[in-house]
């Protein structure tokens, strides 16, 4: 029977008509592609292909590990967002790894990069970070420093071996071929490369040191790294290159870098150390420009979190005014309402007899207009009230609600055909008792605008919408004009007079002020003679949707 081997990349078995073998290894540089997303994978592929290297691809943290152990990389791109495993946890073990630990590790993420996760990044002892859409320019170079540095480390090595057993004119020529090749990587790099001593001295620096900073490799040659850090940064990059000296792995840090005018430019370093050399090779790029943005951005959310507490502390001021004056203007309206009722209510006692027909019409008009008067006051203290109100969510049977609602307003109105048609509906994520008031207010408002029907019909009803569930609320009654639409929620606004239907005009506003707490929405559409239907939305459970202020 055939037997079986394992694919050291995928680590999954295949099948084979031979004894199981590994067969002749890829003796290029090689480089391992770390990504969840198989076309991010391919897009790599396709970028880095040119580069004549052996290109290994891994669909997680894990598949990544097993390849480390099958061979060495001169450069590993991961991703950071893995399913399982993520990519600096992946990046923590494969610094564990003593074969792994000075392996450059440049980070692939599609998110903008906050000063956390570059921090976090560059702790695990990342290279570089790279945000996705992938730049192939941006890439393509990073990535050849790195093979180039591994190969030209590879030669080196190589030829090492070869030059203690040739002739001093064979050793030459071949020195020169090492140092021409290394002078092209040189060269063509976009990034600041500097190899320096253990010593702290520097050795060689490429052409990119004149372009960014103004010195020529020949003036930085034989003087001390720190001699060009910000004294500020002494301390710490003096510590950057003491544990590049003791601990193997890349080591990265910042620093301020003093340019030939005597200005300077901060530089993100990688270094990595090569001990039997005594060498550290460090690669860096010039992030002035982030810097200047992160300060920018720090002062404007220090701003800005100063004018949000500022405002906050005025909206409580004027709420705690508001409520103030709510009870102070209702205990001075009610007390003459309470005495207007009850001297009209004294006189048709005990003065019915002496009152014709027109002074009994005039009395009742007095007690119906302070009956209006008193509710007007409460659904003001009311309305007042549910702008302060503190929100305790909790997960809302709607269907339960609205049949609990109809009830009482059937029980409230036994002489009308009230046909409530509830179907179902999603449950919600709120206030019960202030979705209750909605559903109140709505559903009074349908039965309400159907008294000329002979039948009126309700409908409740609810449909997903794009991370939002919308209620709605139709009926069969008198509808409105679709211009007036947008003014229905106002306070005190009304489109028909008290005498063709009562109310103060505050309901529909509460309503209003409820859903936009609970982070909704709330509108209306209607064509007169036809009926009306009001809408209302809040955020799915789970979405995290904060209320505005209202």
């Amino acid at each position: 029977m055939p037997r079986k081997s394992v694919d050291p990349v995928s680590g999954r078995a295949k099948a084979s008509g031979q004894p199981a073998s590994k067969g002749p290894r890829d003796s290029r540089i090689s480089v391992l592609l770390v990504d969840d997303r198989a076309e991010d994978l391919m897009v790599l592929e396709a970028i880095l292909g040119d580069l004549d290297v052996h290109l290994v691809k891994a669909s997680s943290g894990e598949e990544a590990l097993r390849c480390l152990l099958d061979r060495d990389f001169s450069a590993i791109l991961l991703d950071v967002h893995l399913p399982g495993m993520n990519g600096f946890e992946t990046a923590e073990l494969i610094r564990k790894r003593e074969r792994s630990r000075a392996t450059p590790i440049i980070f692939l993420t599609g998110e903008e990069s906050s000063p956390v996760s570059l921090q976090h990044a560059y702790a695990v002892g990342a290279a570089d970070f790279i945000m996705k859409p992938i730049s192939a320019e941006a890439i393509r170079s990073k990535v050849s420093v790195f093979v180039e540095l591994a190969r030209a480390m590879r030669e080196v090595r190589i030829q090492a071996e070869q030059l203690r057993r040739m002739e001093d004119r064979q050793h030459r020529r071949l020195l020169e071929q090492v140092t021409e090749q290394r002078n092209r990587i040189f060269a063509l790099s976009p990034d600041l490369i500097c190899i320096a001593g253990f010593d702290g001295n520097i050795l060689e620096g490429n052409p990119r040191w004149e372009g960014t900073l103004g010195w020529t490799p020949a003036r930085v040659t034989g003087r001390p790294f720190l001699e060009f850090v910000h004294p500020d940064d002494r301390p710490s990059t003096k510590e950057a290159l003491e544990r590049l000296k003791k601990e193997p792995g890349a080591v990265s840090f910042e620093s301020r870098f003093r340019r030939a005018g005597g200005d300077y430019v901060w530089l993100a370093w990688t270094g990595t150390p090569y001990p039997s050399e005594r060498l550290i090779y460090a690669v860096a790029r010039d992030v002035s420009e982030s810097k200047r943005a992160a300060v920018e951005a720090l002062r404007l959310n220090t701003d800005l979190e100063r004018r949000v507490s500022e405002r906050t502390a005025q909206l409580e001021s004027a709420n705690k005014e508001l409520e103030s004056f709510s009870y102070s203007v209702s205990h001075d309206l009610r007390a003459p309402l309470r005495a207007i009722e009850g001297f009209t209510r004294r006189l048709v006692d005990r003065h019915a007899s002496g009152l014709d027909a027109e002074g009994k019409r005039l009395t009742e008009v007095v007690l119906t207009n302070t009956r209006r008067m008193a509710q007007l006051i409460d659904d003001l203290l009311a309305f007042s009230r549910m702008g302060r109100a503190e929100l305790i969510r909790t997960r809302v049977d709607m269907r339960a609600l609205a049949g609990s609602v109809s009830d009482e307003l059937r029980a409230a109105n036994p002489g009308r055909k009230l046909d409530f048609r509830i179907g179902e509906l999603a449950p919600a994520w709120g206030d019960q008792a202030l979705l209750r008031q909605v559903l109140a207010n709505l559903f009074s408002n349908a039965v309400k605008y159907t008294r000329p029907r002979e039948c009126a019909e309700i409908e409740f009803s609810s449909r997903q919408d794009k991370g939002e569930t919308v209620w709605s609320v139709r009926d069969n009654g008198v509808g409105f004009e679709e211009a007036f639409a947008s003014k229905l929620f106002g306070v005190f606004q009304r489109l028909h007079s008290s005498e063709e239907f009562e109310g103060t005009g505050v309901g529909l506003a509460l309503v209003q002020r409820v859903i936009l707490r609970h982070g909704g929405r709330v509108w209306a559409e209607g064509k007169t003679g036809t009926g009306a239907v009001f809408h209302f939305s809040l955020p799915t459970e789970g979405q995290g949707h904060a209320g505005k202020p209202a």
